[in-house]
């Protein structure tokens, strides 16, 4: 590497001076973060090395540092242009985050280049290429895009060949994370195989991943688009399925010209549902019932719905339940919706549980949760809720919890809600930990927040101040702004064995300031 890189000499800068302003970095930098001085001694001697160098009073040497953030030649003659000194240390020593909106205004053009940047440091290549498309034009950036676009591309083929290989094996739910993964990275094949299945969450993801890329004319998006209609999935409307023939067709797709070119039109719904069916496709079921109701062919789809119930396709059980559970219509029924419900939760819906519960509720329509946070506040009412609501409570508290233990994360902070406040149960604050603690490993900002703070005062649990300032920077970084506050407020003064630590309340500072 450069001398003059290493540096971020700009003209008519002295060497010298410039690596003490490094090196003063380096021991600021160590000072907040003891664990890092051995980097900081590495990185400071090889500043006072460039810069001999460049005086003539060093022999040239390897001053390339691999395995270091910006160990790369080209990666820190980019960054120089865009990033202070004191964030170049931040970014060197492995805390990027430091450096991430320190002095981007709102609005500023160059802001997006800095954090395209930095979300390439995080391999996240999709964000840093859209990053990188809004900042100004300029060769070196066109050429980071390329490099963004590449990475993306590969590490989506590399996803979707891992995938194909633990279908192989049997290994379903780890073949579905990374096929999602490869769908979300553009590559189209594992979008369109996520399309095909039958879970209908995965279903929409694809389905709005391909018109994503169909929208910035990729012609393989576009025929898949085809491509699936005429497998039966119906979400793709013929009208939607034509175009996008048509578009790929247009675009260069060699099977997309031949089916144009010889004038092969769509085939229809029906058709392709009923093949579908024949199959065991329990969703063409359903859709089928769509396609008789859009048709206003009323008889074949009553016909259709029940042979959906009969075979438990979760939409078809899910919406019977709903038209029974719609209080003053005609065809209100508790008793059947909660019998359609409890069908639609053993075919695996976390959604016809909580259902379920709500439906216990029959002489109100306040939750468990709404009443247990309603009851310890400044208008918490005068009447006490009788035995009779608790009992209501209770069992729909009962229902949440089996959705809850199934993975269902709304759920999870109810109950810790409820177990803290001690409604409709007895308080018990290490059940409130643990459903926080649970919602917080699921990924809910909010859930983390919570128990963090119950691990640093000790509530329900152990007290931890490590893991919950770990759990407050989780929760800080999803854009939590009270975990942001909270952690400003530890790092300026410090914790217990937690030390002052003037870079990290800076950062989240800026993060509370954000709101």
């Amino acid at each position: 590497m450069k001398a003059e890189w290493i540096l971020n000499l700009k003209p008519g800068e002295d060497p010298e001076q410039k690596a003490q302003e490094w090196i003063r970095e380096y021991d600021a930098f160590a000072e907040d973060f003891p664990d890092s001085r051995a980097l900081a001694d590495q990185l400071s001697q090889r500043v006072r090395n460039a810069a001999a160098l460049l005086k003539g009073t060093h022999a040239a040497d390897n001053l390339n540092l691999n395995g270091v953030p910006l160990g790369d030649p080209a990666d820190m003659a980019f960054a120089g242009s865009w990033f202070s000194l004191p964030e170049l240390v931040d970014i060197q020593m492995g805390w990027a985050v430091l450096a991430d909106g320190r002095n981007d205004a709102q609005g500023d053009p160059h802001a997006s280049v800095r954090q395209g940047f930095l979300r390439e440091l995080e391999g996240k290549w999709q964000d840093a290429l859209r990053c990188y498309q809004q900042g100004p034009e300029d060769p070196e950036i066109r050429r980071r895009m390329q490099y963004c676009r590449e990475r993306t591309t590969a590490e989506g083929a590399l996803c979707y060949a891992k995938a194909q290989e633990l279908l192989l094996k049997l290994r379903q739910s780890e073949a579905l994370k990374l096929l999602n993964r490869a769908a979300h990275l553009g590559n189209i094949d594992a979008a369109e195989q996520l399309a095909l299945s039958p879970a209908s969450k995965d279903r929409e993801k694809a389905l709005g991943l391909l018109r994503h890329a169909a929208g910035q004319n990729d012609p393989d998006a576009c025929f898949a688009l085809y491509r699936l209609y005429d497998q039966g999935i119906y979400p793709v409307q013929a009208t939607e399925a034509e175009r996008m023939l048509h578009q790929a067709a247009d675009l260069g797709h060699a099977q997309a010209q031949t089916l144009t070119a010889e004038g092969i039109g769509l085939r229809p719904v029906r058709t392709i549902l009923l093949e579908e069916i024949h199959a065991g496709s329990k969703d063409a079921l359903w859709w089928m019932v769509q396609e008789c109701e859009k048709q206003g062919d009323m008889e074949q789809a009553v016909e259709w719905l029940d042979k959906a119930i009969e075979a438990n396709q979760l939409d078809a059980l899910l919406a019977t339940a709903q038209a029974y559970a719609e209080p003053g219509t005609e065809a209100y029924s508790r008793a059947d919706a909660m019998d359609y419900y409890r069908r639609a939760a053993r075919a695996g819906s976390l959604e016809a549980l909580t259902a379920l519960g709500d439906l216990e509720l029959t002489d109100t329509h306040i939750s468990f949760y709404d009443m247990a946070l309603l009851l310890h506040s400044p208008d918490a009412p005068r009447k006490k809720p009788d035995k009779h609501m608790v009992e209501q409570h209770k069992k729909q508290l009962a229902w949440y919890t089996l959705a809850a233990n199934a993975g269902a994360v709304g759920p999870m902070l109810v109950l810790s809600d409820a177990y803290a406040q001690g409604y409709p149960v007895e308080q018990d604050a290490a059940q409130a930990f643990f459903w926080a603690n649970q919602g917080a490993g699921a990924g809910d900002p909010l859930c983390m927040y919570k128990a963090a703070r119950m691990l640093e005062q000790g509530n329900g649990v152990q007290q931890n101040l490590p893991e919950a300032v770990r759990l407050y920077e989780q929760a800080a970084l999803k854009g939590m702004a009270q975990a942001a506050e909270r952690l400003w407020q530890i790092y300026a003064t410090g914790l217990g064995a937690i030390h002052p630590n003037r870079r990290k309340a800076a950062f989240y500072h800026r993060r509370t300031n954000r709101r």
